[in-house]
């Protein structure tokens, strides 16, 4: 499946109003990738959750009035919203929000061994069951508890195809032309890619 393709089918998803999204990989930058580019044709707002910051609104959510587009690289850092590290309080914080958005909850799936957090969980997808909001978790080696799984929609990550590994090197060996000696023909790269 292509990028463009999942992306496609990751707003068919959302769209569809499934609540949970599981993305098990440690690939934080494709799952970024997928959601941002859902998220850009959607117009809806990304938050996204780590237990060492919280919650916070992703620089290139769509949307962000609140973005800088002059700052420089890795400025762009928003602030967590107040007292949003701890599970059970980022759960209880975005029930309470009142708009459409996507929430990427990084390396979530372990908290819900908690059953505390687990039931707020539940409350909170079965709201977003009805307004289109999405809890997408992420992380390696994800188990759902039973009474989690059944709402959850196990998206599968493929690898990229071979015509997007092509335009990736070509684009790494454009870049460096000028800087690095390249000597890779057209052949030489699809040689690479497979």
């Amino acid at each position: 499946m292509s990028f463009a393709a999942s992306v496609s089918h990751l707003q068919t998803l959302v769209l569809s109003f499934h609540p949970v999204i599981v993305m098990e990989t440690v690939e934080e930058e494709r799952v970024e990738a997928l959601i941002h580019g859902a998220c850009k044709d959607l117009q809806m707002a990304v938050f996204e959750w780590s237990v060492a910051q919280g919650l916070v609104r992703s620089p290139s959510s769509p949307s962000n009035r609140w973005q800088n587009e002059y700052a420089p690289p890795g400025g762009q850092r928003n602030q967590a919203i107040g007292k949003t590290t701890e599970p059970l309080d980022m759960l209880r914080h975005i029930q309470d929000m009142s708009f459409k958005a996507i929430y990427w909850l990084k390396d979530f799936a372990h908290h819900l061994k908690d059953p505390v957090v687990a039931r707020q969980f539940r409350e909170v997808a079965e709201q977003f069951s009805h307004n289109q909001s999405t809890l997408i978790v992420s992380g390696e080696g994800i188990s759902l508890p039973a009474s989690i799984s059944h709402d959850a929609f196990y998206f599968d990550i493929k690898l990229p195809e071979p015509e997007e590994l092509y335009g990736a090197v070509s684009d790494v060996v454009r870049a460096l032309r000028g800087r690095v000696k390249v000597e890779l023909t057209p052949e030489d790269i699809h040689a690479l890619v497979k």
